[in-house]
């Protein structure tokens, strides 16, 4: 059998190969024929040094053949295969977040850049990119007994004050600091968005941690303070990678420092990302090479996807000569979700092949670099709105207000598109809904009112499901 670089592609030797072919050759040597090879002999031993320096040749003249193939290159060789057509990999980023540092001292606190916090739940450490005053609070109200913890909306939660405290001086965007709550989501630090200081007086402020009910308490254990003595300042992750860090889950300082007092992300952390890998390499460089082509759907398309705020699209072709499914002879369509109308219709102007014709219910004027215009169609992806009615059997610890939270969980549902309207992701998605005392659900669902059925709404790729409030029924 033949090995090495064949007309078929490289074909490496088997070490079992190797070691027989050598074996051989010493029998071939005259006077050599009746040698003994056992192993542990002589030539034996021999023989295994011999064969173990040919298999690490044959493996880099493997490694080298290979190299020239993208589907097989790996490491530097893909990186210098792909750098004929000037496509480089994706290097290794930092994580970055907003950090806010706060003092409730009465002086200003300086931390030096590289200063570091973490995340107490992961333990993952963040580093200060810049140098940092905290100015000294002229707003300070410490000890402040928290009452009643209320959600209000979004991630909107009000935190009531006794009626004696001067919330005077508390202005939008302090900070209200919280600690002891009984549940762990109504601790940490939070903006301020609204203050009344008329009784009963309150904070609402922004907490990403709460989004419903759930975390509600009367008559709270917690203790709060005021302060606007606090400043902003970027970090990034102390390692490369894509480290993720909800807002408030920064919350340990690790490298003190005197009259530093606490630390919160208010936001989530931005990922960063790993050292592209060869597989993840091969494909983005593809999808890149494929949009270079120019003409094809697929190059139009991807195209498309590149536009600012685009974040789907659906191609379709046809390209003979007759009309096809609503299709123009000789034209494609696409289907765009995001992006401005005259952003889609330039893209679109500019990278289709000269000669063929747009579809769609959207339309727009795209004007070459001669100066001609060309309406070019295309359509937007269709919002389905489906009727549903929720029948519920519940028991005495529903809440009050539970049909409100069965509303609000199905109305936070996100649909792709072309995703089918699935009967029991509906009941999933209230059953997970952390609401007390639901002990059985019903959906029935339809595309009219009154809908009548729990069969499952297929979705057309062009389309995609948006629950709405308005029609949605719950009989609790």
């Amino acid at each position: 059998m033949s090995y090495g670089l064949l007309d078929t592609g490289p074909l490496l030797k088997p070490a079992s190969q190797i070691r027989t072919d050598i074996q051989n050759r010493i029998r071939a040597i005259p006077g050599f024929g009746n040698v003994r090879t056992a192993p542990g002999s002589v030539f034996g031993n021999l023989i295994d040094a011999f064969a173990a320096e040919a298999i690490e040749l044959w493996e880099g003249w493997d490694a080298l053949a290979q190299s020239g193939n993208r589907d097989t290159a790996s490491g530097q060789s893909l990186d210098n295969l792909f750098a004929y057509v000037s496509q480089a990999r994706l290097l290794a980023e930092y994580s970055t977040v907003r950090l806010v540092l706060w003092t409730v001292g009465n002086e200003l606190v300086s931390v030096p850049a590289g200063n570091q916090a973490s995340q107490s739940a992961t333990g993952t450490q963040w580093e200060t990119l810049d140098d940092a005053e905290i100015p000294a609070p002229v707003t300070l109200i410490e000890d402040i007994d928290i009452g009643d913890i209320t959600w209000i909306s979004a991630n909107t939660i009000r935190y009531a004050v006794p009626s004696g405290t001067d919330l005077s001086g508390v202005t939008i965007n302090d900070l209200l600091i919280v600690s002891g709550a009984t549940t762990n989501g109504n601790n940490g630090a939070f903006a301020v968005t609204t203050i009344d200081n008329v009784a009963p007086k309150s904070l609402d402020v922004t907490n990403p941690q709460r989004s419903d009910a759930g975390g509600n308490e009367t008559g709270s254990p917690a203790i709060g303070t005021v302060t606007n003595g606090y400043i902003s300042v970027d970090a990034r992750s102390l390692n490369k990678g894509p480290f993720t860090a909800s807002g408030q889950s920064i919350d340990t300082i690790n490298t003190p420092v005197s009259k530093w007092d606490g630390v919160v992300n208010l936001a989530d952390a931005s990922a960063g990302r790993n050292t592209e890998t060869d597989s993840e390499f091969r494909l983005r460089s593809s999808v890149e090479l494929k949009v270079a082509q120019g003409g094809t759907t697929e190059a139009v398309k991807e195209k498309l996807l590149q536009v600012n705020d685009v974040v789907y699209v659906a191609a379709t072709e046809n390209d003979s000569n007759v009309a096809v499914d609503g299709l123009k002879p000789n034209s494609m369509l696409f289907t765009v979700v995001g992006g401005t109308d005259q952003d889609v219709v330039d893209t679109i102007g500019k990278y289709k092949p000269a000669g063929i014709a747009t579809n769609g219910t959207e339309s727009g004027t795209y004007t070459n670099s001669s100066g001609f215009p060309k309406t070019i169609y295309f359509d937007r992806v269709t919002e389905i709105n489906p009727w549903l009615i929720i029948n519920l059997v519940t028991n005495a610890a529903y809440p009050v207000d539970g049909d409100d939270l069965v509303v609000l969980a199905l109305i936070a549902m996100e649909f792709t598109h072309g995703e089918d309207l699935l009967n029991y992701k509906l009941i999933q998605v209230i059953a997970n809904g952390d609401i007390p005392g639901i002990e059985e659900i019903e959906v029935l669902q339809g595309l009219s009112d009154p809908p009548t059925l729990t069969d499952n709404i297929p979705i057309d790729p062009t389309e995609t499901v948006i629950i709405i409030a308005e029609q949605i029924t719950v009989n609790s």
